[in-house]
């Protein structure tokens, strides 16, 4: 008898020292808790990693990954008025200007929304908007190897002193000299301005006819289609186009200040003054 209330005490004990230990440690896995933020999605155990950027303006509704306070309420038989605390967790929600972004977070943007980051390091002038897109990925932070896909959308740039390696799009990679341009990209046409400084175009696609048309020749002499003879003879006339593409496609497309251009499945159309009446939509 005097065995097993020293087991029950020793139990109880235990477990009363387990409770102070979890509350001592902020352990989560034993409370209970609740969000102080109307509409939250989802909330995240562990804590991401915090980006380079920032949120400087926002126009319509942007959610991301964002920082809030939660709620905890102790169990092991506190009452919940002295055992409550405040916690900073990550929550999916809406965005606010001054919000420190998180790393490879997806930013979503509803119909019609503008959000507009700059780095968090105010050495450096660094200052990207966007519109007409469901959501983009927060670009790296990696100085010396910037690269990011974006998707189809409106996009502006502004850097006097980022080297970003290159933005790339289905089209061409787009070099950054330190400037202001904006970018439309949509599945197969890109159109570039450019405000200030230059951006170099580096087109992604040779021309594809020409590229088909030798891959062809070469399955027909395999076939036996065509003999060693024909098929020299053919890729003796394409050659001049061959190396045009490839002299083209190597040679440096730069668009200075004041000048438009137009990109297709990776062909640089005619680069043109920018109009007058021209759309500054990021001033909104």
């Amino acid at each position: 008898m005097i065995n097993a209330m020293k087991s029950i005490i020793m139990t109880l004990v235990l477990l009363f020292a387990s409770c102070i230990l979890n509350a001592q440690a902020g352990s989560f896995s034993r409370f209970h808790d609740s969000l102080l933020f109307d509409g939250a999605d989802d909330v995240f155990d562990t804590a991401p990693e915090k980006s380079c950027w920032k949120v400087k303006h926002i126009w319509g509704t942007v959610k991301g990954t964002k920082d809030t306070l939660v709620k905890y309420e102790y169990a092991c038989g506190f009452k919940k008025k002295e055992g409550a605390e405040f916690v900073t967790r990550q929550i999916r929600g809406s965005l606010k200007e001054e919000m420190v972004l998180y790393e490879d977070d997806l930013i979503e943007l509803e119909e019609g929304a503008i959000i507009q980051m700059e780095l968090t390091d105010v050495r450096h002038h660094l200052i990207l908007t966007a519109t007409g897109i469901d959501n983009l990925k927060v670009p790296s932070c990696d100085k010396n190897n910037f690269k990011w896909e974006i998707k189809k959308g409106k996009y502006f740039w502004e850097s006097t002193d980022w080297n970003l390696q290159y933005i790339e799009t289905p089209s061409a990679k787009y070099i950054n000299l330190g400037t202001q341009y904006s970018l439309e990209t949509g599945d197969k046409e890109d159109i570039l301005k450019v405000y200030e400084g230059s951006v170099e175009i580096i087109p992604k696609k040779y021309d594809t006819d020409i590229a088909q048309e030798i891959t062809k020749l070469q399955l027909e002499y395999q076939n036996g289609k065509i003999t060693m003879e024909e098929l020299t003879a053919r890729v003796k006339e394409l050659t001049p186009q061959v190396k045009k593409e490839s002299e083209y496609v190597s040679k440096k497309h730069i668009v200075e200040a004041g000048f438009q251009v137009t990109v297709t499945d990776g062909r640089i159309g005619e680069v043109l003054p920018i109009p007058p009446d021209d759309e500054k939509w990021w001033e909104k």
